[in-house]
């Protein structure tokens, strides 16, 4: 169990690729490709995540699909 305060992208020590939570007590798993995001900061993570990609498809029981080539962008 730990405090999660935010979330960066990158190693660089600008602040443009990073987004502050108001702080929340959470169980992190650096082992898991499988995580729990709020819903009030899943859209601001997703829009990250993504504003490189192109071409991706919503699949209901998968989530979201990309190509190979697409995966590099992220």
């Amino acid at each position: 169990m730990n405090y999660i305060f935010g979330v960066k992208f990158g190693y660089l020590q600008n602040t443009e690729d990073s987004h502050l939570l108001t702080p929340f007590k959470a169980i992190t798993d650096t082992g898991s490709t499988c995580s729990y995001i709020p819903p009030l900061h899943y859209t601001w993570l997703m829009r990250e995540v993504m504003k490189d990609i192109t071409t991706s498809v919503n699949d209901e029981e998968w989530g979201i699909k990309l190509a190979c080539t697409e995966v590099k962008k992220m």
